[in-house]
C-alpha cells in the first residue's frame, strides 16, 4: 500500500468523516446495508489522476451505481504559464500537476450531494 496516495485522498477529503482510505480507495458505510467506494483513477493515462469514481455497492446484491466525477469539471484551478491541466501526477510524490484547485471542497461537497441523494 502506498501512503502517499492515501495521504493524498485523506486530505482531499479530510471534512468527510467515516472513510477508511486504501491508497487509491475509500470505503464508507452508508447504512446497515449499502456502502459507498471512492477511487481515484488514472481513466486516461497511467499515473496522471484525473478524477474520482463514485461507487455505491448493495451488501448483497452488489454494485448499484456508479460515476465518475473530473477534477477539471467540479474544480476552479489556479493555471500558470498559460497551461492548463487537470490532474494529479504520481511520481515521486501525489500532487497537482501544475495546474493548482483553489480548494478541493466544491468537488468533495459535489460527491457528498451525488452520494446522499441515494440515502
Amino acid at each position: 500500500m502506498d501512503d502517499r496516495i492515501k495521504r493524498f485522498n485523506q486530505d482531499f477529503f479530510k471534512s468527510v468523516k467515516g472513510i477508511t482510505w486504501y491508497d487509491k480507495e475509500g470505503i464508507m458505510e452508508m447504512d446497515d446495508n449499502r456502502r459507498v467506494v471512492l477511487e481515484i483513477d488514472d481513466v486516461s493515462t497511467r499515473n496522471h489522476y484525473v478524477g474520482y469514481w463514485v461507487m455505491i455497492y448493495n451488501k448483497t446484491n452488489g454494485l448499484i451505481v456508479r460515476k465518475f466525477f473530473r477534477f477539471q469539471f467540479c474544480l476552479d484551478f489556479i493555471h500558470r504559464d498559460r497551461e492548463e491541466y487537470y490532474h494529479v501526477w504520481f511520481r515521486d510524490s501525489m500532487d497537482w500537476y501544475i495546474s493548482k484547485p483553489k480548494s478541493t471542497q466544491p468537488m468533495v461537497d459535489v460527491i457528498m450531494d451525488y452520494i446522499n441523494k441515494w440515502k
